[in-house]
C-alpha cells in the first residue's frame, strides 16, 4: 500500500490541512503534526479533520511528539505514533521547504511570518464565569460535504485561475469558543485587521496554473468572463445552500447526593417494598467432605488383656445353669480366663436313658494382662465347681486362639492429634465451600461478609481417642448455608429514596459501589438487615431538539444568551461553518449538538 507523509506547518489551518486530504488519492496518510501547532490546540478541529478523513474513508495516523497533541488525537479517534515508519533523516530538507526557497525571498517570508502573527488575533466573545479568567482559545472550522461532481468543478476552476488570484486572496476565519459557566458575564476582544497573506503554492502546481492561462488565452476574453461569473455564481449558490452547518458540544451540569440508608433482605419476599425498603433474598445450602490422614504422636504402656470366645458346656443334668460374670476358666495351661457377663447354660437333653450336653459360646477376658494369654484352642474348666459332681459335668473349649493381650509401649491417638486434624480439615472445608459458592452463585447476587454459616453435619475418626495407631483417618461433613440478595433491588430503593432529587429534568448515572455496614443475620428466619452509604452522581438531561429549535437562525449573540440561561447546561462551545457565517443555520438538521460525557 502506497503511503503519503504530510507535513502542517504550525500556523496552518485546519481548511488547508482538509484541503491536503481531498487533494491526495492515498488512502492511508501520516499527518506530521509540529509541536504546538494552530489545529492542535482545539478538540473540535481535530474532530473535524476526524469527519471529513472518514467521509473520504482515507485511514490518517497523527504523527507527532507532542504528548498534548497525542491525547487529543487519540480522544477523536485517530491513530498515533511519534515517527514515521521510515523516519526521514532530520537534516533532510522537505519537497516543501524547497519549493518555498525558490519562490519566497528572505524580506517576503519575514513580511509573511508577520502577517501571519496578526492574522491569528481573530475577533471572540466569551462567555466565562464572573472572576474567572478567560478559558483557552478553542479554534474550530468545519468543511460541509459537497458532492463529488461539485468539488470537482470548483477544483478545477481553481486550477485555471489561481495564476490571476495569487497573492490577492484572504483567508479569513471564524473562532467561536464560548465555555459557559455559572454567574455569566460576557467579554470582548478587539478585532485587528486580518493582513493581506502571500499563498505560497508549490512548483508543480504552478505549472499546470500556466497551462491552463496558456489554454484558456485563446477562448475570447467575454466568454472566459462570463465562465468565470458562472462558476463563482454557482460556487456561492452552493456554499450557501449546502454548507452553513454547526457544532454544538454541551456539558451538562452534574452533582453529587450522599445517601445514607437501612435494607432488610427477607427470603420470603418475592418482590421489592420500596416503601419499607425490603427486597427479596435468596438462602443458597452446600455441603461438602473431606478426610484425611494423620500421625498419631501419643505414647503409652499398654495393659491389654487377652479376649476370646469359649463354647461352654452342660451335661450335668436336664435343668439349665447359670453362670455369674467373672466365672472363671482354666486353660490346659494354667491361665484363667473370666466371664465378661453373667450367662444361663440350657440343661442338657436325655434320650434312651442317656444325657446329651447342651452348649452356649461366651465371651472371656483374661484374668491378666500380657501377651502370655495369647493362647491358642484348648480345653476349659471350671475351678469353682472343683469338689462336686458338677465339676465333671460343666467344661468348656475353645475353636480360636485368645488375642489382644500386651504390656507393650506403643503409640496412641492423643486428644490434641484429633483436635488438629479437625481444625486443620475444618478450614481446608471453609476455603472449598467459598470457592464453590463463587461459581455457584451467579454473579447478579450479592454475598457479603459473615453472611455465611457453617456447621459441621459428621465428624468420623477411623481410630478413638486413645487408641493404638501409629496413623488415623478423620473424615468431617460440612454443611454451608449463606443467605444472598440481588444488588440491582439495592440501587431501585436508592432511585426511591432519591426520587425527590430527579424531578425529570435529571437522571442517576455511574452506578456506584455500596458500603455495606451493620449487618445482621438470622440464617433459620432467612432475614438479614444491613445499611448502605455512598454518594450517587446525578447528572441533567439536555433535550437537543429543544435547544436546537430554540438556536436555529439566531445570530451568535443570540446563541450565547439562550445557551447562558440554560440552568441543564455548564458549559458549551459551538462552531460555523463556513467561517464567514454569522449565524445559526435555519435548517434543524444542520445543527449538529453534542453531549459531553466527560465530567
Amino acid at each position: 500500500m502506497n503511503e503519503k507523509n504530510i507535513y502542517i506547518n504550525a500556523n496552518e489551518e485546519i481548511t488547508s490541512v482538509i484541503d491536503k486530504l481531498i487533494r491526495t488519492k492515498e488512502e492511508e496518510l501520516f499527518l506530521v503534526i509540529p509541536e504546538g501547532a494552530v489545529i492542535s490546540q482545539s478538540l473540535v478541529n481535530l474532530k473535524l479533520l476526524k469527519r471529513e478523513a472518514d467521509n473520504l474513508r482515507k485511514k490518517v495516523t497523527i504523527v507527532s511528539q507532542d504528548s498534548a497533541v497525542q491525547r487529543l488525537a487519540k480522544k477523536t479517534g485517530f491513530s498515533v505514533s511519534e515517527s514515521l515508519p521510515e523516519q526521514l533523516d532530520e537534516h533532510l530538507e522537505r519537497p516543501e521547504d524547497a519549493i518555498l526557497q525558490e519562490q519566497v525571498t528572505p524580506d517576503e517570508f519575514k513580511k509573511f511570518l508577520k502577517e501571519e502573527k496578526k492574522s491569528s488575533s481573530l475577533r471572540m466573545s466569551d462567555i466565562i464565569k464572573s472572576g474567572a479568567p478567560p478559558p483557552g482559545k478553542l479554534t474550530t472550522k468545519k468543511i460541509e460535504d459537497i458532492s463529488e461532481k461539485s468539488a470537482d468543478l470548483l477544483l478545477e476552476h481553481r486550477e485555471e485561475t489561481e495564476s490571476k488570484i495569487l497573492g490577492k486572496q484572504q483567508i479569513f476565519e471564524k473562532e467561536e469558543s464560548i465555555p459557559i459557566k455559572e454567574n455569566f458575564e460576557i467579554k470582548s476582544y478587539k478585532q485587528e485587521d486580518i493582513a493581506k497573506k502571500p499563498l505560497v503554492y508549490p512548483a508543480e502546481n504552478q505549472e499546470k496554473s500556466r497551462e491552463a492561462i496558456s489554454t484558456v488565452s485563446s477562448f475570447p476574453k467575454k466568454i472566459f468572463g462570463i465562465f468565470i461569473i458562472s462558476a463563482i455564481i454557482i460556487a456561492g449558490v452552493i456554499f450557501y445552500l449546502v454548507l452553513p452547518k454547526a457544532d454544538v458540544s454541551i456539558t451538562a451540569k452534574r452533582e453529587q447526593i450522599p445517601f445514607d440508608f437501612k435494607v432488610l433482605a427477607d427470603k420470603n419476599l418475592s418482590q421489592i417494598d420500596v416503601a419499607s425498603n425490603k427486597i427479596p433474598a435468596q438462602l443458597v445450602k452446600l455441603e461438602e467432605r473431606d478426610s484425611q490422614e494423620f500421625l498419631a504422636t501419643g505414647r503409652r504402656q499398654l495393659n491389654e488383656k487377652a479376649k476370646g470366645t469359649i463354647t461352654v458346656y452342660n451335661a450335668y443334668s436336664s435343668s439349665p445353669q447359670a453362670l455369674v460374670e467373672t466365672t472363671r476358666f482354666l486353660s490346659q495351661d494354667g491361665k484363667i480366663f473370666r466371664l465378661t457377663k453373667t450367662i444361663r447354660i440350657p440343661g442338657a437333653k436325655i434320650e434312651e436313658g442317656k444325657i446329651l450336653a447342651s452348649f452356649l459360646d461366651v465371651d472371656v477376658e483374661a484374668d491378666q494382662p500380657g501377651a502370655a494369654y495369647n493362647i491358642g484352642p484348648s480345653n476349659f474348666s471350671i475351678p469353682g465347681f472343683q469338689d462336686s459332681p458338677k465339676y465333671a459335668g460343666f467344661y468348656g473349649k475353645s475353636k480360636g486362639s485368645m488375642s489382644g493381650g500386651s504390656t507393650e509401649n506403643v503409640k496412641v491417638v492423643t486428644q490434641d492429634d484429633f483436635d488438629n486434624a479437625k481444625s486443620k480439615i475444618s478450614e481446608s472445608l471453609n476455603q472449598k465451600i467459598q470457592t464453590d459458592l463463587a461459581a455457584q452463585i451467579s454473579s447478579d447476587l450479592k454475598v457479603l461478609e459473615g453472611a455465611t454459616e457453617t456447621k459441621i453435619t459428621e465428624i468420623k475418626p477411623s481410630v478413638d481417642v486413645g487408641g493404638k495407631a501409629e496413623k488415623f483417618m478423620l473424615s468431617i461433613t460440612s454443611l454451608a448455608t449463606v443467605l444472598v440478595f440481588k444488588e440491582a433491588d439495592v440501587y431501585s430503593l436508592l432511585q426511591g429514596s432519591l426520587s425527590d432529587n430527579l424531578d425529570g429534568n435529571k437522571e442517576m448515572v455511574n452506578q456506584i459501589s455500596f458500603n455495606y455496614k451493620d449487618m445482621k443475620i438470622d440464617i433459620d428466619k432467612g432475614q438479614m438487615s444491613f445499611g448502605v452509604a455512598g454518594s450517587q452522581e446525578i447528572i441533567w438531561k439536555v433535550n437537543q431538539e429543544e435547544i436546537k429549535k430554540l438556536i436555529a437562525g439566531k445570530q451568535q449573540s443570540e446563541v450565547r444568551q439562550i445557551l447562558s440561561g440554560r440552568q441543564e447546561i455548564k458549559e458549551a462551545q459551538f462552531s460555523l461553518w463556513p467561517f464567514w457565517a454569522k449565524s445559526i443555520p435555519k435548517q434543524i438538521d444542520k445543527i449538529n449538538i453534542i453531549i459531553d460525557s466527560v465530567k
